[in-house]
């Protein structure tokens, strides 16, 4: 089975996340993840909020800067998602983007995200009896070196990769989570930004003007940028966006070819496909035609 979810910016109004969440949820999405980027709204606020307005969906912040809280902060939050959701929490770690609007030096090494992780079960289980391996908790990383170490704790139960749309990495990956994740199911999931619309020209302008503003922020020096030949330095050629980024790294064009690649990308391993920023210029019509025609296609039951 594979699971489908979506995943919004916190540049929404509060109207819009409660008719976004509730249709997701109609529709038996997996979940309804909310981007941690700090230059935005927060997503814990918005995950509180939604969660009163839905039934089944999972729902949470995905993924958190590593700096941004501590652990005992983090295990305080979760604890009420876990009580007001009903179980349905999930959240997401990463090193995460953004530090600099920080203002002072911040820990986001590798060992600082596995640190933290063995804190926030460590804290979840003094404040709230509850434990870390039975909530729903995703690493977001593309980098092989954190991918192995978080898919050895047995607290993590999936890998969440943004941009990820490239066949031949997510393979890679894949093989990681199998070598690592000492014989336990531990999801991949891929993360790509979106943009679906019935003429893919206007799908990829607005998507090109979307990955001038965040991807040096999102994908930085990562080594999925080495699989299709392109350098960090090369992210502020537009031509090399267009002919290496756009594809391999996004959702973008036409509901059919977006439900092509998504079968190239199950094929590859990957067990979750999230569909995320920011789907397309008409987000709840998008919902729809992807649970018509993507989410039909692969769970028809």
């Amino acid at each position: 089975m594979v699971y489908f979810s979506i995943a919004f910016e916190g540049d929404k109004n509060v109207e819009e996340y409660i008719k976004l969440a509730s249709l997701a949820d109609e529709l038996g999405f997996y979940s309804f993840q909310i981007y941690e980027h700090i230059p935005f709204k927060p997503a814990f606020p918005i995950s509180f909020l939604i969660s009163r307005y839905t039934k089944r969906i999972k729902i949470g912040a995905v993924t958190i800067p590593v700096f941004l809280y501590r652990p005992i902060q983090l295990a305080r939050y979760l604890s009420l998602l876990h009580e007001i959701t009903n179980g349905r929490e999930i959240i997401g770690i990463s090193r995460g983007a953004y530090y600099e609007f920080i203002n002072e030096p911040v820990r986001r090494s590798i060992n600082d995200v596995i640190n933290f992780l063995k804190d926030l079960d460590d804290n979840l289980k003094k404040i709230s009896k509850l434990e870390a391996k039975t909530i729903e908790i995703y690493v977001g990383t593309s980098g092989p070196l954190l991918a192995k170490r978080a898919a050895s704790l047995e607290m993590v139960s999936g890998i969440v990769v943004d941009m990820l749309w490239n066949p031949d990495y997510a393979k890679k990956m894949k093989e990681i989570l199998i070598s690592f994740s000492k014989n336990r199911k531990i999801q991949l999931v891929a993360r790509p930004f979106t943009f679906i619309d019935e003429n893919p020209d206007i799908a990829k302008y607005k998507m090109l003007d979307i990955l001038r503003s965040y991807i040096k922020e999102l994908v930085g020096n990562s080594p999925m940028l080495a699989s299709v030949k392109v350098k960090y330095e090369d992210l502020c050629d537009l031509k090399i966006i267009e002919e290496k980024i756009l594809p391999n790294f996004t959702a973008t064009g036409k509901i059919e070819e977006v439900l092509e690649h998504t079968a190239k990308m199950t094929e590859a391993g990957v067990d979750h496909i999230c569909y995320g920023h920011p789907l397309s210029r008409e987000p709840i019509k998008t919902i729809k035609l992807i649970k018509d025609k993507i989410m039909s296609y692969f769970n028809p039951y």
